[in-house]
């Protein structure tokens, strides 16, 4: 039986200790993850500046760092508003969890226009790598993985 205010044990597990194992599991698995993926993109981009400087310093300066900064911005807020509406929620404060999560919401399609308004430049001024990529600067091949990775 469950102890008061906290959820039943889902049918595929055997007990509550088994489902917190598996749900502590999970957490770890997700963040390994999460760390192969942003340390190999993380270590990509730090190659690629040791190994094409003059590429990477000319490439930056096409980027935007109005836009890259506001994007930074939502992303935090965005993930402060998510936790606390987990909070609001964990206290039955739906009110507050849901305008919470509108905000959220708000914010983030705020993160996707500008992202969209980002990659809609970068296509019309030839710098995603593809069928379309047009860089005239040095060293096209290190201009090239930076795109990619930005």
């Amino acid at each position: 039986m469950a102890a008061e205010g906290s959820p039943p044990v889902a049918s595929q597990f055997a007990d509550r200790t088994h489902q917190e194992r598996a749900a502590v599991l999970g957490i770890w698995v997700f963040l390994a993850t999460e760390a192969l993926f942003f340390g190999t993109l993380f270590a990509s981009y730090a190659i690629g500046r040791v190994l094409h400087p003059q590429a990477f310093a000319e490439a930056t300066s096409h980027t935007d760092v109005v836009i890259g900064s506001i994007n930074t911005t939502l992303l935090l807020t965005t993930s402060l508003t998510m936790s606390l509406a987990v909070r609001a929620g964990a206290a039955g404060w739906r009110r507050r969890c849901v305008a919470w999560l509108v905000v959220t919401v708000i914010l983030g399609l705020a993160f996707l226009g500008l992202k969209g308004y980002e990659y809609y430049e970068d296509w019309n001024k030839g710098l995603l790598p593809g069928l379309r990529f047009h860089y005239s600067g040095p060293d096209v091949r290190g201009a090239t993985l930076f795109f990619f990775m930005n």
